[in-house]
């Protein structure tokens, strides 16, 4: 679950995000409880919004899992009258403990790009969704690097509660 709070006043949003992952591998009965927490800040304009934001993922519970990450992310969505928005974001993290359950795994570096085109559908509260991401991946365990390119098409709907797009 997460949650997402912002404050807006006319130029410049900030807000605070967290929330909490659990997740379950493919393999073992490990499964990690982590906190996510960051801030965030927006500079919005008539068609435009850029926005920052930073923060960490952190481990409560479980074992065999990141035990820390920072990240920052950058993005740009622009808006085509209330209906349609494009969104570019460019984000990357670093884990100081990549493994806490393995101390020959020392690091880990994410890098990612994304775009993604959103459309409302009339004037309801669905809009659809397309969007390509790339994810990569590069651990350090103990002086040898393995690295990992990951392509996703994203296909969906979304629902809103009140308002437009823009």
């Amino acid at each position: 679950g997460a949650a997402h709070l912002i404050l807006r006043n006319t130029a410049m949003p900030i807000g605070v995000f967290g929330g909490v992952t659990y997740t379950q591998h493919m393999a073992g009965d490990d499964r990690p409880l982590h906190a996510i927490a960051g801030v965030e800040i927006a500079a919005v304009g008539a068609s435009n919004t850029v926005y920052l934001q930073a923060g960490g993922l952190f481990l409560i519970a479980g074992d065999d899992a990141i035990g820390r990450m920072y990240f920052g992310r950058a993005g740009f969505r622009h808006f085509f009258g209330e209906n349609t928005m494009i969104e570019a974001a460019f984000a990357g993290g670093y884990a100081p403990e990549a493994d806490s359950d393995d101390p020959d795994i020392n690091t880990a570096t994410w890098l990612q790009g994304a775009i993604g085109l959103e459309r409302r559908i009339g004037s309801g509260p669905l809009s659809v969704l397309a969007g390509y991401q790339a994810d990569y991946y590069r651990v350090n365990g103990d002086g040898d690097f393995t690295s990992v390119l990951v392509h996703t098409l994203k296909v969906g709907v979304r629902m809103s509660f009140g308002g437009t797009l823009a």
